[in-house]
This record gives C-alpha cells, sequence and structure tokens, in this order.
C-alpha cells in the first residue's frame, strides 16, 4: 500500500506541475496584453487566452498520463500480492 501510495503522490506532483505551469503562462499571457478599446474586447482576448492556455495544458496531461500510463510506470499500482508482479 506504502508504494502505491508513494507512486501516486509522484504521478499528482506531475499534475500539479501542470497547473502551476498552466497558471504562471496565463499569468503572463493576461500581463503582456495591449490596451483594448472596450471591456468587451479585453473580456474577449482573455477568454481566448485562457481556453488556448487550458487547452496546452490539457494536451499536456494527456500526453503525461499516457507515457506514466496514468502513473503505473511511477508506481501508482496495488497490488494484494506485491511478490507477484501485479
Amino acid at each position: 500500500w506504502d508504494q502505491c501510495l508513494t507512486g501516486l503522490k509522484r504521478h499528482e506532483q506531475g499534475h500539479l506541475a501542470f497547473a502551476k505551469s498552466a497558471a504562471e503562462a496565463l499569468t503572463e499571457r493576461l500581463q503582456s496584453m495591449p490596451p483594448f478599446d472596450s471591456p468587451q474586447a479585453l473580456a474577449g482576448a482573455a477568454n481566448e487566452a485562457w481556453q488556448q492556455t487550458l487547452d496546452a495544458a490539457r494536451d499536456g496531461e494527456r500526453h503525461y498520463d499516457l507515457a506514466t500510463r496514468h502513473g503505473f510506470t511511477q508506481g501508482a499500482l496495488f497490488s494484494a500480492h506485491p511478490q507477484d508482479g501485479g
């Protein structure tokens, strides 16, 4: 059980890293936006930046889950018979 929990924590820390990176990227994008002529134009640009950042983060997480087999390769695996390897 301890090995599974350690592996799961390791895997979920990877997801947390994606979320933090996305938040930082979005902050940078929003802070670098030029002035807009209207609140509607600003909202539209901000929403577009949000959606693009979110899409990129989700894509990265999908690849991460495939590469780690949803944490399996990081030890997030529970087995009632660990001596059997599964």
